[in-house]
């Protein structure tokens, strides 16, 4: 029955409907506009599959997958796991982003339309209105790349806010179950498409990549940006195969048994050693000294007796002091050692560990210990066959005396890690990383996953949050990353960076093809915006010079082969700057934004040309000119600006080489490091 909205409200709150209950009943627009384009994508997505295989075959079918796959080796085809695992990813990506084409297929088994994706051909061949639902699907979601996302916040049951890790775009998507399983700090692989102001999922993997997996995002991210702040979405298109590629990886890596190693660093492998040995109290008192943690009296004192006072079973451990990994362990077991009777058993976990002990049982005991037997069991073994009675139960993680013990160890572990070098961060501290932008994103990320873990453990969760939480401020990252000194402000950057490039100017006026002078602006428009190289510190004059002397590298500008060539040492007297400061800043330069001589920002064509190659089915490589028709020819060298004395008619003095500089030194080797 309708209830008016006049009418008392249901819930007994004594309200009328309208002020009480009824907001809560009524469906947000976006909520409406959300399930309107589910249901048309439901609707729209077999549409698409069904016509591009209708265009291409089940062979077209193949080969797009092969590609999805990165064209993987036959010994190399992923298992039914991992193609099922990835079906929810291939078959958007297999109606948006594919593209057939010839090159690919070497044996002329498709004969089909080229550079068009199925979502294209289908507007063509259905003549979809554009402004229909499927128009906007398809419009929005065609040519869109993958990516890797980031859950920033979640409304259980509404909706969930993330931000794309490459690019950093944030969004709003509507997705009630997404937003009941999803969780702040969780990755996805996929990709997210704004319709009529609606955010949504539209391809997006089954799995969910943990926090820690972050640390490596950053790295792709740094490296696609190549100095700029920002990647674009042309950038991830055109890396498309490389990024999917790093996803599978991480796919593989989260569904493959890892390698476990001991502390010591040995592969995990577990020997049961069984002795027969002649006397149980020569047993204890030659092998109880390997016991550092308790004395032979105390050995002695918790061993059971017969009735004439002889040991007639005792256990103890051999161990250490201290843990070479962990500093919050107090002690490190080498080996559990159980005497009973005429037999004794020593269980460790490794193979070097089992040399060891066998070692100094021999030395300790001689005769009256014979091997007996060594009982091999493999983690997998051991995981897959249940090997061993399920622990019991004994309430000791309740006991308050063991719970202080276990914040006692993860509070000397918490004060350690910030000195720890971490290889999720290229082996250094989180103390060193966090000094940047980049580095406080991935310390945090590793932190959230720290905190995610402990959640799984009651015990540890109340105990460990503190310390994580306490790290986070010894670390700084509850406040904002504190900017170096220098000039800040955007007004004096700009006038500074203004600076910088009339002095790139005025040299390229004397010197430069205008080709050259303008790789040199790009380049310092790509150093301005690198957070790792602070242009607003140092001299403009070294940073200007430091600028052309990349780009004389990068176009071997300083070669005698070049028309007017330029010297390091006319470069850097014309600028009145010492050539080793501007060759070292010139290095840090090519080295920091991974600059390379196919790079077409900042290299003429005579170079990039020079340096593609291609690799055939044979894994040769080989030059890309070879392909080219006869009659196409190599760009020409630019030639440089003939040097002011030569324009006079003076013939151009040659510069003396210093006496440090070796016989036959060519400034352009230094080009090429070891």
């Amino acid at each position: 029955m309708k209830i008016g909205r006049n009418a008392p409200c249901p819930c007994g709150s004594g309200k009328k409907y309208k002020k009480c209950c009824l907001k809560k009943t009524v469906t947000p627009p976006e909520t409406l506009s959300y399930r309107r384009l589910s249901k048309a994508l439901d609707k729209l997505m077999p549409r698409l599959i069904e016509h591009g295989l209708s265009v291409y075959g089940e062979m077209g079918d193949g080969m797009a997958l092969a590609e999805f796959f990165g064209w993987p080796d036959p010994g190399e085809v992923p298992d039914d796991e991992t193609a099922e695992r990835a079906g929810m990813l291939y078959w958007p990506w297999f109606v948006f982003n594919w593209e057939y084409d010839s090159l690919d297929d070497e044996d002329g088994i498709l004969d089909g339309p080229e550079g068009a994706t199925i979502a294209e051909l289908y507007l063509e061949s259905k003549a979809i209105d554009p402004q229909s639902l499927e128009g906007k699907l398809i419009y929005a979601a065609n040519r869109n790349p993958y990516s890797f996302i980031e859950i920033l916040s979640v409304k259980p049951g509404q909706s969930v806010q993330l931000r794309d890790v490459l690019t950093g775009t944030e969004m709003n998507v509507q997705d009630k179950l997404g937003s009941e399983i999803l969780k702040r700090g969780d990755i996805l692989y996929g990709r997210a498409i704004l319709v009529d102001g609606v955010g949504m999922f539209l391809g997006l993997s089954a799995i969910v990549l943990p926090p820690r997996m972050k640390p490596q995002l950053i790295d792709l991210r740094r490296n696609l940006s190549r100095g700029r702040k920002k990647v674009t979405r042309d950038e991830l298109y055109d890396w498309d195969l490389d990024i999917r590629e790093l996803y599978l990886e991480m796919d593989r890596a989260l569904h493959t048994r890892p390698e476990l190693r001991n502390t010591d660093g040995d592969p995990m492998e577990f020997h049961k050693l069984i002795y027969n040995i002649e006397s149980t109290d020569i047993a204890v008192e030659k092998l109880a000294p390997l016991c550092m943690t308790e004395t032979i009296k105390e050995i002695r004192a918790a061993a059971e007796k017969d009735k004439n006072g002889n040991i007639h079973r005792a256990a103890f451990d051999w161990n250490r002091k201290g843990s070479p990994i962990n500093k919050g362990m107090p002690n490190t077991v080498l080996a559990h050692i159980e005497i009973d009777g005429s037999q004794m058993t020593v269980i460790v976990n490794s193979v070097q560990r089992a040399k060891k002990i066998r070692k100094e049982i021999e030395k300790r005991l001689g005769t009256a210990a014979r091997l007996r037997l060594d009982e091999i069991s493999d983690l997998d073994a051991m995981m897959e066959g249940g090997d061993g009675p399920p622990l019991p139960d004994t309430g000791l993680m309740d006991h308050p005396e063991i719970q202080q013990h276990i914040g006692q160890m993860l509070q000397t572990h918490w004060d350690n890690w910030v000195d720890q070098k971490i290889p999720a961060l290229g082996n250094k501290t989180p103390k060193q990383v966090v000094r940047t932008a980049d580095g406080r994103e991935a310390v945090e990320a590793l932190l959230l996953d720290a905190e995610k873990m402990a959640d799984n453990d009651p015990i540890r969760s109340s105990i460990e949050k503190e310390f994580i939480a306490e790290v986070r401020r010894r670390l700084k990252l509850d406040r904002p990353l504190r900017k170096k000194t220098g000039t800040t402000d955007p007004g004096q950057l700009t006038e500074r960076i203004a600076q910088i490039k009339t002095l790139i100017a005025e040299f390229g006026d004397k010197r430069l093809h205008d080709t050259y002078t303008g790789f040199a602006m790009s380049l310092c428009d790509a150093v301005a915006a690198s957070n790792r190289l602070i242009i607003y510190r140092g001299r403009t004059d070294i940073w200007a010079a430091a600028i052309v002397y990349a780009i004389a590298q990068l176009n071997f500008l300083f070669s005698r082969e070049t028309t007017h060539h330029l010297t390091p040492e006319e470069l850097c007297n014309w600028f009145k700057v010492k050539q080793s400061t501007v060759s070292s800043k010139a290095a840090t330069i090519r080295t920091t934004l991974d600059l390379f001589f196919d790079d077409e920002r900042f290299c003429a064509p005579h170079v990039t040309r020079s340096f593609q190659y291609l690799e055939d089915e044979n894994g040769f490589i080989f030059p890309a000119t070879l392909l080219e028709p006869e009659g196409d020819h190599m760009p020409e060298p630019i030639p440089l600006k003939p040097p002011p004395e030569t324009e006079k008619g003076k013939t151009q003095k040659p510069v003396k080489p210093k006496k440090s500089a070796k016989k036959g030194d060519d400034r352009q080797l230094s080009l090429f490091q070891d």
